[in-house]
């Protein structure tokens, strides 16, 4: 017992260790990415007056040496400070984050969610239906993650907003306004958890420790519930922090077919207008949420490992 949990808390341990090395080899090798870029690090040309341009140099450290400028941005990555956006009038990323990200956040909770409820519905579907039965959900699975996101996206915007005029084309700040990029973005991930639940389910109907359940005479439902369905959806949790980054991805273009001003959209108007401190700082944040997930849910899975085998150990004693 003791030590189990030596070995859980050596695991914490190291994933925490993971995790803040991790931030810092992002902002690490976004910080050279940026710096490798041919040209000024900012797009001074359009500036006339030397004054403005030398302020510019000296509010951002331009003239400051590279490793002095990677020793600044280090700091001020500790501190949560991102600086000021270049082309938005001089706004810290900081409160762009905070004015931006709540509308990104509300668009990726509900899309896992649904993602996490339709696909174990889904999965439990598909593992009651007969495989002779199953050619018509198979083809429609695999036509729906063959289209690419942005082509879907518009195909869903102009069937269901422009010809049938469900929905409105470009988010209106309402609730309905959310359904279309919610279903875009939650349509792989559901797929991918149904068809993981269901190999899992046949997999655990086939395992000795179920089918000594069945001889023992312990009810269908009981064996569904306790015995696979809880073992078949713990490798689920391994799945949700690649989830996250599903949409953190796919909100990028999603946000910016449906309009929708969050910060998928804003991070890429940013690389479009050489704003470096907003690519730095959203890039950071980013990694920051995913490799927070990441932690989180592999310090959880390994406290669940820890108690079910509590649990085995007590059962066979």
């Amino acid at each position: 017992m003791i030590n189990s949990k030596l070995n859980i808390f050596k695991k914490i341990m190291t994933y925490i260790i993971t995790f803040f090395t991790s931030l810092f080899f992002v902002v690490s090798v976004t910080f050279f990415l940026l710096d490798a870029i041919p040209g000024d690090l900012y797009d001074l040309d359009y500036i006339k007056n030397e004054n403005v341009i030398n302020n510019i140099r000296n509010k951002y450290h331009l003239n400051d040496s590279l490793p002095d400028r990677y020793l600044n941005t280090i700091k001020n990555f500790v501190a949560f400070d991102f600086g000021y956006s270049v082309t938005n009038d001089g706004r810290a990323v900081n409160d762009i984050i905070k004015e931006k990200f709540p509308i990104s956040a509300s668009i990726g909770v509900f899309s896992i969610f649904s993602s996490l409820i339709l696909g174990i519905a889904l999965g439990l579907l598909k593992s009651k239906i007969l495989s002779n039965k199953r050619w018509f959900i198979f083809i429609v699975e695999i036509l729906l993650i063959s289209i690419p996101t942005f082509v879907l996206s518009v195909l869903l915007q102009y069937i269901l907003c422009v010809v049938i005029k469900l929905f409105p084309v470009y988010w209106d700040n309402s609730m309905i306004g959310y359904f279309l990029p919610i279903v875009v973005l939650s349509i792989y991930p559901t797929i991918f958890i149904s068809r993981m639940l269901e190999s899992n389910i046949k997999k655990l109907k086939e395992s000795n420790y179920v089918i000594a359940a069945i001889s023992r005479g312990i009810s269908n439902r009981k064996i569904m519930f306790i015995y696979i369905l809880k073992n078949s959806l713990t490798p689920i949790l391994s799945y949700i922090a690649p989830l996250i980054a599903n949409f953190v991805v796919g909100s990028f273009v999603v946000e910016s077919i449906f309009n929708i001003p969050g910060l998928g959209r804003y991070f890429i108007s940013s690389i479009i207008n050489r704003d470096y401190p907003v690519v730095m700082g959203l890039t950071v944040f980013f990694s920051s949420i995913l490799i927070i997930t990441t932690t989180l849910f592999n310090i959880l899975i390994s406290i669940i490992d820890y108690k079910g085998n509590v649990l085995d150990k007590k059962n066979e004693n």
